[in-house]
């Protein structure tokens, strides 16, 4: 996850990290993720995950359950497959990508 101890932990020893963040959730003021049984922990449709992609990939950001917009960089996205709109989701951020001609690339980090 970006602005992690992980990621921190790898600078330390000079590895490669990936800042990753999550299309389908909901973050806090502290760019902390909400805990699942929180209200709003998961975004309830795929409206919402491409909303909260879009500022992620275009503005380096992300509103906040708190309706607070806050940095968050990140390299990756993370989709959970689990989420009854997962598929929905990931056909829409489809097509969002399209609309504004945004790339997406694999990594190689070897």
């Amino acid at each position: 996850m970006a602005d992690s101890a992980m990621e921190a932990a790898a600078a330390r020893i000079g590895i490669p990290f990936i800042r990753e963040a999550f299309a389908d959730r909901g973050y806090r003021a502290d760019g902390k993720l909400l805990a699942r049984h929180e209200p709003g922990a998961v975004l309830g449709s795929h409206v919402e995950v491409v909303e909260q992609v879009l500022q992620l990939v275009l503005h380096q950001q992300v509103v906040t359950c708190e309706k607070k917009i806050i940095p968050l960089t990140a390299q990756s996205l993370c989709i959970h497959g689990d989420h009854s709109t997962a598929l929905a989701s990931l056909q829409a951020i489809q097509q969002a990508f399209e609309q504004h001609q945004i790339k997406k690339k694999a990594f190689s980090i070897c």
